[in-house]
């Protein structure tokens, strides 16, 4: 339980939420519209919903990526 709340306390959620927080009262007093609320809080609960992983310093992975590369030739100068 101990180990729960102090992942649930660390910068990432307190950000967060002071974020919420204050978009929400600008929402309320009126200085933020709906349209910005929307698109403001989609991306603050993105931001905290995401999870980025990191392997273990002591595992290698490997990721295959296919890239096509196209040679576009400069236009010429005359």
């Amino acid at each position: 339980m101990k180990e729960q709340l102090s992942k649930l306390i660390d910068v990432k959620t307190i950000v967060t939420l002071l974020m919420s927080g204050v978009l929400a009262y600008l929402a309320i007093v009126g200085k933020v519209t709906a349209d910005q609320f929307m698109v403001i809080a989609v991306m603050i609960f993105t931001y905290f919903f995401t999870k980025q992983t990191v392997p273990p310093a002591n595992t290698t992975t490997t990721t295959e990526t296919t890239t096509s590369a196209t040679t576009i030739a400069p236009p010429e100068v005359k």
